[in-house]
């Protein structure tokens, strides 16, 4: 699954950074998902302690972490454009990304053979 994610991010960044700022961005990314499981630990420690309404105990941290990981899915199925459909992109912005979208990656290509992935090694 993991790996699933990795390859959307890297797509996501490929259609919106410049060549040059692909790393820094892919960077960026790294340490925000590090960040996230430090700020992440504490919390839901601190969940099954607090009794709303009698109803908390350690099982809500499983539906309501898992409810943030919904909210985010369907908020980036209903909101995630590519730069050339996107409705709020500005012309001076289209401008600034048009060497992006020149080299933007061809997605007709086809998808990825399910198999394929799991011959390296490294791929869980």
């Amino acid at each position: 699954m993991r790996w699933r994610i990795a390859i959307l991010v890297s797509t996501a960044i490929a259609e919106w950074f410049p060549v040059r700022e692909r790393s820094l961005a892919m960077g960026i990314m790294n340490v925000g998902t590090a960040i996230g499981a430090v700020v992440a630990a504490p919390l839901i420690l601190i969940l099954p302690n607090v009794h709303w309404f009698g109803i908390a105990s350690w099982r809500w941290v499983f539906f309501i972490t898992g409810g943030f990981g919904l909210l985010w899915t369907a908020w980036w199925v209903c909101d995630y454009h590519r730069p050339e459909h996107h409705p709020r992109l500005s012309a001076d912005e289209r401008r600034a990304l048009g060497a992006v979208l020149e080299s933007a990656p061809d997605h007709g290509a086809g998808p990825v053979p399910r198999h394929l992935p799991n011959r390296v090694g490294q791929t869980p």
